[in-house]
């Protein structure tokens, strides 16, 4: 079961054509995410590899959204915007966030007294992940990346 959701969800994110490298999600009147992609650049950037083949941190820190592989892309920065405040969200380690289009059925943002969770599920097809952001008053932290299929799956049903 938990392979047929994975597939189900690496399938999803081929329904758009053409590669895109900045996207808008709107949530409602007051809520939007911006997302903006860009080339990686390996040049000048120290690349630690598993076995001398499988490239597992890039510049001392690990890398989310590759099976392996050097990325083709990093995720330059996600902006979101509540009412009249924009909060730039913590994007660093996360490459390869999608391919084509993004699928915006994988956003959830809940909102609880004075704060906003936001969660989404990144993906190129290859190396999945899943990131959360926390938002309270003029400040946001990302308190979580992960890579966990069981995380990303409970994420998925939680929607």
């Amino acid at each position: 079961m938990k392979i047929q959701i994975i597939i189900f969800f690496l399938f999803s994110t081929f329904i758009c054509n053409g590669q895109t490298d900045k996207v808008a999600i709107q949530f409602n009147d007051t809520t939007s995410l911006e997302l903006v992609k860009a080339a990686f650049e390996p040049n000048n950037k120290k690349i630690d590899y598993f076995d001398g083949e499988f490239v597992v941190g890039i510049d001392g820190t690990i890398l989310f959204g590759t099976d392996g592989e050097l990325p083709r892309y990093i995720l330059k920065e996600a902006v979101l915007r509540i009412a009249d405040r924009n909060y730039d969200l913590d994007v660093r380690n996360m490459y390869n966030p999608w391919f084509g289009g993004i699928n915006e059925q994988f956003f959830n943002i809940k909102k609880e007294g004075n704060q906003f969770q936001l969660t989404k599920i990144f993906s190129d097809g290859a190396g999945i992940y899943a990131a959360e952001w926390l938002i309270i008053g003029c400040s946001s932290i990302r308190t979580l990346i992960t890579a966990d299929e069981e995380k990303i799956i409970e994420f998925q049903k939680e929607w």
